[in-house]
């Protein structure tokens, strides 16, 4: 790529290039002027969707040697031959393949228009030519020392001798000044020396009476101050800031996140590996874990050759033969494995992860393992991360990848290289929703998007009825149970039984199942059906109860039933959370419904209708026997008054079942009178009471007697 920082409205941008090479990059107007695979280009800096343009320099043959005064490129050939081009890159002043034997060998061509300054030497003597060919004047001077390449200022030229910077006078190549530098490679631009040493870029001015020259500012990325680093090493997203482990400089740095510096925290040893819980910070420096609280180490913990942290649940750390964890102060291991290379976890998850170069493997809070291995060719892996829905984001030193987790396997997503636009070499790296912070190699945190999930955008996986159920448990141990891929894993017991949901979408080799209040993944090897018992009969419900379509979830096909409802019972539900359900049927669909809110539906029986009668004796006060069964020649059981009140239970041949007083036994039709009193039981009455009474008052007595039978019918 070739970066331009345009004092314009452009701003600062890039190109694209696609080479193999590129070398010698000059500015020649507002054009950018390369060599790339053995061939000229030109770029305009213009336009930022320019695209490179190849050039043909026709002369002069076997150019060895280029230089620019900005507005013109200079062409020379070691055979003495030399040509002035334009920004178009056409002949400038007519000056193609001029001859002169000044321009033969190694000498150094510069130029400013039509006017030449020549670096060469004669007979093991070097001098300085000034060629004006637009007069065809020549300027030559002695000078004390060879050049071996040289860049023209506005006065001055920087030239390299002896290996070292000198100021020479433009005019007559005399030196001015000699410094010490010793560079890389260095360019002029009005009267600053640019210096590129040991990767920074430094910028030099001379003094006005060209005695000294001046460092004015250096052009790094490395630095202890607010906006350098010397070699971060990993990065923590803290609850308000990050922080940076800046290695060389044996610091934390704590920057805001528009990338200011807060504070830092100076160490004696450099810190390697960092993890939070709140605003504690876990350092992992020498072969100490230190425990910052703000602003003082609140402990120390020995454990060395840590090569990983992490906080979750509590403080884990990764050794070349397993995990660790912190317990009652002290490091205890937690889970064998060898050849890790980082932990990590997704947020708000339950699972550790463990990266290798040859997979991931997953264990819960209390060191079970998960039930599959994420096997992938990670090689050279430096670093990863785990997004909100447990998806893992592998980092290499060029690039980072993005795998989604089935559970059982992993798929691959995408990939973003760190080597075009960010120059970057990753060191570690941190995830805080889509964006990946990194150190990079070159003393810098960078950032990329991804696509991966963040808590906006998770959709947590859900059940969905389905119209087929069965009932699985597991056949043989206790397995650990994933809920996704990021967290809930658990134990099953060996007799608890799950509802499987038919034609789920699950990853390979599982089944759905549901325990009750939520889904796990069942390996499929591992469970085996139960078998359910049939049932019938019409049940009703003993207070106002929900029937579900599944177990404890709401669902807007839930219906909700009052008491004394009836369903009938179709089959049990194999033990499922501890027998507490049954399969119901109600208008026409079938639900689960707890089993301890329903009783047996037991039809009411038809109240009785009662038939009244009276004993009738063949006399006032005569005597009527009740037998033991419908015949006269059965034994008498009971003799009652004429006139007794009876009820008839049934209705025989010739015969009435009755009750007298809680007494059943058969009278004859002929004793029973069906209706009111016979007169003969009237006239009694009547008698009776003429003893009381006299006149008039029979007839009050004998209406009152018929009132009062009428009442009782």
């Amino acid at each position: 790529r070739l970066y331009v920082r345009a004092n314009t409205a452009l701003g600062n941008y890039d190109y694209a290039l696609n080479f193999t090479t590129a070398e010698k990059l000059l500015a020649v107007g507002d054009k950018a002027f390369f060599v790339a695979d053995d061939k000229y280009y030109s770029l305009d800096l213009t336009n930022v969707n320019a695209v490179p343009q190849e050039v043909v320099l026709a002369t002069p043959d076997d150019i060895s040697y280029l230089s620019t005064d900005g507005t013109y490129l200079y062409a020379k050939s070691d055979f003495g031959y030399a040509t002035i081009y334009n920004d178009d890159f056409a002949v400038a002043f007519g000056q193609d393949n001029v001859r002169n034997l000044l321009f033969t060998g190694g000498s150094v061509l510069l130029g400013n228009a039509n006017t030449l300054y020549v670096f060469s030497t004669n007979y093991g003597f070097p001098k300085y030519t000034i060629l004006n060919l637009a007069t065809n004047e020549t300027q030559e001077f002695n000078i004390t020392a060879g050049v071996q390449t040289a860049c023209t200022g506005d006065t001055i030229i920087y030239a390299l001798v002896g290996g070292m910077v000198a100021c020479l006078d433009k005019n007559t190549g005399e030196t001015l000044l000699t410094t010490e530098i010793q560079p890389d490679a260095f360019s002029a631009y009005g009267r600053n020396l640019f210096v590129i040493d040991d990767g920074v870029v430094n910028v030099y001015a001379p003094s006005q009476d060209l005695t000294s020259i001046e460092l004015t500012a250096s052009l790094s990325m490395v630095g202890n101050d607010g906006a350098h680093f010397n070699s971060p090493v990993d990065i923590e997203k803290m609850p308000t800031k990050f922080a940076v482990a800046d290695a060389n400089n044996n610091r934390i740095a704590y920057f805001d996140s528009s990338s200011n510096l807060l504070t830092s925290f100076s160490l004696d040893a450099a810190p390697r590996k960092l993890a939070h819980d709140g605003n504690i910070l876990y350092i992992v420096a020498g072969s100490q874990i230190l425990k910052l609280n703000s602003v003082y180490v609140e402990q120390r913990y020995e454990l060395a050759d840590v090569i990983d942290i992490l906080y979750l649940d509590k403080l884990y750390a990764l050794k070349a033969d397993g995990v660790y964890v912190l317990f009652s102060g002290a490091f205890e291991k937690f889970y064998e494995i060898e050849n890790g290379v980082a932990l990590s976890a997704s947020q708000d998850g339950t699972n550790v992860y463990i990266a290798t170069e040859a997979g991931i493997t997953g264990i819960d809070t209390t060191g079970n393992k998960l039930p599959t291995n994420l096997e992938g060719n990670f090689a050279g892996i430096k670093d990863f991360a785990v997004d909100y829905a447990g998806n893992f984001v592998i980092a290499y030193q060029e690039k980072v990848e993005v795998f989604e987790n089935n559970i059982s396997s992993l798929t691959f997503k995408s990939t973003t290289e760190l080597g075009g636009d960010l120059r970057a070499t990753l060191t570690a790296c941190k995830l805080d929703g889509n964006i990946l912070y990194f150190t990079a190699a070159e003393s810098y945190v960078g950032k990329v998007t991804l696509d991966v999930k963040t808590v906006a955008n998770y959709v947590a996986p859900e059940i969905q009825p389905t119209n087929s159920v069965k009932y699985f448990k597991s056949n043989a141990a206790t397995y650990t149970l994933p809920k996704d891929a990021r967290n809930g894993n658990i134990k099953n017991s060996l007799n608890e039984v799950f509802i499987v949901f038919e034609g789920a979408t699950t990853p390979a080799g599982y089944l759905l199942g549901y325990d009750g209040l939520d889904y796990r993944f069942l390996p499929e090897n591992a469970f085996e059906e139960v078998n359910v018992e049939a049932l019938s009969g019409e049940y009703v419900s003993t207070k106002q109860t929900v029937l579900f379509v599944i177990p404890n979830k709401d669902n807007q096909n839930n219906v909700v039933i009052d008491e004394n409802t009836r369903v009938i019972f179709k089959h049990t539900t194999a033990g499922f959370d501890e027998g507490k359900w049954v399969v119901v049927e109600y208008a026409g669909h079938e639900y689960f419904a707890r089993l301890n809110e329903f009783s047996e539906y037991v039809p009411p029986t038809p109240e009785r209708k009662h038939n009244y009668a009276r004993a009738k004796g063949t006399r006032v006060g005569g005597i009527v026997n009740v037998y033991q069964s419908a015949s006269t020649d059965s034994p008498v059981i009971l003799e009652v008054a004429d006139g007794a009140k009876l009820e008839i239970l049934e209705t025989l041949d010739g015969f009435y079942k009755v009750s007298i007083n809680g007494t059943v036994g058969y009278m004859t039709k002929d004793d029973v009178q069906l209706g009111g009193l016979t007169t003969v039981q009237i006239v009694a009455i009547v008698l009776a009471i003429l003893v009381l009474l006299a006149g008039s008052t029979v007839f009050t007595a004998i209406y009152l007697t018929k009132k009062k039978q009428a009442e009782n019918e």
